[in-house]
């Protein structure tokens, strides 16, 4: 059975669907799979390898609001060194989306963003920087 929602499906069957518990069929996520909010995901304010580090460390807690993997697995994971890494958690510290002691990684409470009002804005602010440097050339 597909788990697909179809345009020939009927309101019952798609309710049906609905309520059923998400099954893997297939070898895609046979590893698991980490959830990962999108405020975190989609932040131009955060670096590329600081949202992958924040999601390599969702991964290690899955319920729980903590974790302490060793710096030599997120080495070995990210293949960057200590010092890379201790950047990118120093990026997500300041960001105040973690708290780390030592080994220990706690999350912070992600503040309720609309990421694609978030992304909208940053594009519109964007867009009015680059018009106003225009202007600004034109006059001299």
């Amino acid at each position: 059975m597909s788990t697909l929602i179809r345009p020939d499906m009927s309101k019952e069957q798609i309710d049906s669907l609905e309520k059923t518990p998400f099954q893997f069929q297939d070898s895609f996520f046979g590893d698991g799979f980490t959830p990962f909010p999108k405020s975190i995901q989609l932040n131009p304010a955060l670096s590329i390898q600081a949202r992958f580090l924040y999601g390599i460390l969702l991964s290690f807690a899955w319920e729980k609001k903590y974790c302490f993997p060793g710096i030599e697995q997120l080495k070995q994971i990210m293949n960057l060194s200590q010092p890379r890494i201790n950047i990118y958690l120093n990026e997500l510290e300041k960001a105040g989306v973690i708290f780390v002691e030592t080994n220990l990684y706690v999350f912070r409470e992600i503040p309720n963003t609309n990421y694609n009002k978030f992304s909208l804005d940053h594009a519109l602010n964007q867009i009015k920087t680059s018009i106003k440097k225009r202007k600004e050339e034109k006059a001299e």
